[in-house]
């Protein structure tokens, strides 16, 4: 087995066995949050008024994403300090968690302001610049919480931890992004193909929230290991 292999086989195994001992935490985050985040944003873009269509619609769109953005931003800070913190031997309890999440909120909100300014721009230029620099900063919000930075600081720390290593990191966050869609998928598609479409909103709202939940727990998993990589001290869990 390959270097590569064995870092994605480690990671993965850490993040199953934090996410199964610590699986009632993380549906009390993920529910009352993302949840809350996607029915806002479907309750609003599926409010479109009849005399301007086009304009309402772009309206509600906009807001609605904005919306769902920020309220998923609270639940994605949550988790980053709730696996940080356990992961290195610190029982953090929810609230804790909720309430060092508002703290930095503002931080990060004015960093994905930044972050998702330049990926557009990047996106606009062919989509290349995009990828590549949407590879480098996929640890941002994890800077942000735990190393107190912000803006272009926590998009360079994310940048430095990737240097040297993007198709690895790239790789490795899609293989275990597939990994963790792949049990979600099996649980919508039944349900879609057995004829109940009219709970497929709400089965499509519920597999968002939870694949943002384990993808976070995923990507805040593998800061923890390229940092203590680079120091020699990772320790699989």
């Amino acid at each position: 087995m390959s270097k590569k292999d064995k870092d994605r086989e480690s990671i993965l195994k850490s993040v199953w066995e934090f996410s199964r001992e610590n699986f009632t935490d993380l549906v009390l985050v993920a529910v009352p949050i993302f949840m809350v985040a996607e029915l806002v944003s479907s309750s609003l873009m599926g409010f479109v008024p009849v005399d301007d269509v086009a304009g309402n619609l772009i309206g509600s769109f906009l807001i609605g994403g904005l919306l769902k953005d920020l309220i998923s931003l609270v639940g994605v800070l949550t988790i980053i300090y709730l696996v940080y913190d356990r992961v290195n031997g610190r029982k953090l309890g929810v609230n804790d968690a909720f309430k060092k999440a508002q703290n930095v909120f503002g931080n990060a909100v004015y960093t994905m302001l930044i972050l998702n300014t330049l990926l557009f721009i990047g996106y606009l230029l062919l989509m290349i610049p995009g990828i590549v620099y949407g590879n480098y900063w996929v640890f941002t919000l994890v800077a942000v919480a735990v190393k107190g930075e912000k803006g272009r600081g926590a998009l360079s720390a994310s940048k430095k931890l990737v240097d040297g290593r993007w198709l690895n990191v790239f790789g490795t966050l899609l293989i275990l992004g597939l990994i963790v869609q792949a049990p979600l998928l099996m649980v919508t598609l039944p349900a879609r193909l057995n004829g109940l479409q009219e709970y497929g909103e709400l089965i499509s709202m519920m597999s968002n929230s939870f694949y943002e939940l384990f993808f976070t727990v995923v990507v805040t998993v593998y800061y923890i290991y390229l940092a203590k990589t680079d120091s020699k001290k990772w320790v699989a869990w």
